[in-house]
């Protein structure tokens, strides 16, 4: 089949005769995804970032926990070892687990009590197999989650 010029003006005139008898086709086919872009790419933003999730009361004294401030771990993905630091007020129980992303335990991190301050654990993940996985930390009054990537 040859290329014919004329053919691609009549079928050009044909479209542009649509159009014009049928003008929100175009404001549909062409306004619509302008709108979308507009409303998903500016209006809703998931970064979050210094958002007091939760608000405590311990001797009277009004604690704010931070999504970003007191959960970390480091490197993302992780080969070997995970690294989890955290920050506690207090001395608190600390249960930490690693969840598949259908909701399956996995494994137990840690489970103990930790002292006020600056805390650092250290999970080996050769043993698991590469994959997304959910490490959620509680201690109670606080609970949070990241994604964790293993990649061997």
């Amino acid at each position: 089949m040859k290329f014919k010029l004329s053919r691609v003006f009549s079928i050009a005139a044909k479209e542009i005769s649509h159009i014009l008898r049928d003008p929100f086709t175009l404001i549909i086919a062409l306004g619509l995804p302008i709108i979308l872009v507009a409303f998903f790419g500016y209006a809703i933003d998931f970064e979050v970032k210094n958002i007091t999730l939760r608000q405590t009361v311990v001797s009277g004294i009004p604690q704010k926990i931070r999504s970003d401030a007191d959960f970390l771990s480091y490197p993302n993905p992780a080969n070997k070892e995970l690294n989890i630091s955290f920050e506690l007020e207090s001395t608190s129980d600390i249960h930490m687990q690693l969840f598949s992303l259908t909701g399956q335990l996995i494994e137990t991190v840690y489970r103990g009590r930790q002292d006020p301050g600056h805390q650092e654990i250290i999970f080996d993940t050769e043993k698991l197999a590469s994959g997304a996985y959910m490490l959620h930390l509680s201690n109670g009054s606080f609970s949070n989650s990241r994604v964790v990537l293993i990649q061997h």
